[in-house]
């Protein structure tokens, strides 16, 4: 993943004496700042999210190349599925 800072990044919610929502490396570096806790959580989501999209993207492509008929590709597939699910439940507040 080149081009912007390696995950996992970690939420950091509004707080009276740290300031607004942040998103953090996992060095602490500060990656993003917004006006709301919602918007903080999807972002500090992306290197995850990027990382199950790629998966998936890559899954698809060799389950087209076996005619759609591996079982254990479309296990996988399966698999991969309910992880891009909980993702999204926990960009949409879900707790993890």
């Amino acid at each position: 993943m080149s081009g912007f800072t390696k995950g996992p990044w970690t939420f950091v919610p509004w707080h009276i004496e740290e300031g607004p929502p942040a998103v953090r490396a996992p060095e602490g570096w500060l990656i993003a700042t917004t006006s709301s806790d919602a918007d903080a959580t999807l972002i500090a989501l992306a290197p995850e999210m990027l990382e199950a999209l790629e998966e998936v993207r890559k899954l698809v492509a060799d389950f087209a190349v076996s005619g759609f008929t591996d079982p254990d590709l479309g296990m996988k597939l399966y698999e991969n599925q309910a992880q891009l699910s909980a993702l999204i439940a926990r960009a949409r507040g879900a707790e993890a």
